[in-house]
């Protein structure tokens, strides 16, 4: 049986950090590429819905609406091209072509796996809030938490359960939930410590890099700027854009580092728990 160490597969995402720099570096890059181009397109929109709106209030709504659109796709998809890169480059032979960066059917089955992920997340969660008021109504505050908790679990083990589907989409070029849920059999206490690692090393990264952008700032501003790390108000944003547009890019920059961190380990379980299964 071949062994499967939720630690290492924790950490794997910085072995790659280590060693693909430049290809992740060059993912930074076209992240931030992606928000410039998604932001030039959204301002087209939003100006034909301009001219072409019967009045003010209609103009408004269309070019807010046209422009969430685009800058929440746009996000999405070059996210997928990043993390289907990602996998590609860990889980498949081949030509690396540009960053190992595609737009095609992997990128879909990726974007698929996710969307289908996230709706059966929520209609839980739905459940989860009408079966918590009626266990409420019923039984008091105490029946309410623990049916909230159950819900929880539940969401949980099947996110686990689930979690190779997106890495199964890249290595065997399929929607992977069937062959998820059973190469993770038995494997929940290992995925959840993994899981579990992971996020307190993401948590750890995103501490850290406030608290660099907070000490970077103030040696450049003298200090005065720093309450502007904690505040998102439209005020705040006049009195320095500048520092709130930097603020941003260094955001998109450092996206994709997370999303190595993030996904690594799932591309790593799947090498280990798919080899444990052939063998």
């Amino acid at each position: 049986m071949s062994p499967f160490s939720a630690s290492d597969a924790a950490v794997e995402g910085f072995r790659v950090l280590g060693h693909r720099w430049r290809v992740v570096a060059g993912w930074a890059l076209f992240n931030l590429l992606g928000l410039i181009g998604a932001c030039v397109l959204a301002a087209v929109l939003i100006g034909v819905a301009a001219v072409a709106a019967a009045s003010s209030e209609a103009a408004g709504m269309a070019g807010g609406v046209l422009g969430a659109v685009v800058l929440v796709l746009a996000a999405f998809a070059v996210e997928v091209m990043i993390v289907g890169a990602l996998y590609r480059m860990l889980l498949r032979e081949g030509p690396p072509g540009f960053l190992y960066l595609r737009l095609g059917p992997d990128e879909l089955r990726i974007g698929a796996t996710w969307l289908i992920v996230m709706a059966a997340f929520l209609l839980l969660v739905l459940a989860g809030v009408a079966a918590m008021s009626i266990a409420r109504t019923a039984g008091g505050l105490w029946l309410g938490l623990l049916a909230a908790l159950a819900v929880m679990a539940v969401i949980v083990w099947l996110g686990l359960r689930l979690s190779l589907a997106a890495p199964i989409a890249v290595a065997e070029r399929r929607l992977g939930f069937v062959r998820s849920w059973r190469l993770t059999k038995g494997r929940g206490a290992a995925l959840l410590g993994m899981t579990a690692l992971t996020l307190c090393l993401l948590a750890l990264i995103v501490v850290v890099a406030y608290l660099a952008l907070a000490l970077i700032s103030g040696a450049a501003t003298g200090w005065s700027d720093l309450g502007l790390l904690l505040r998102t108000d439209a005020d705040a944003i006049a009195e320095r854009p500048g520092f709130y547009v930097a603020q941003l890019v260094l955001q998109f920059l450092f996206a994709p580092i997370l999303w190595v961190i993030g996904q690594t380990p799932l591309a790593a379980a799947y090498m280990a728990l798919s080899g444990d299964d052939q063998a």
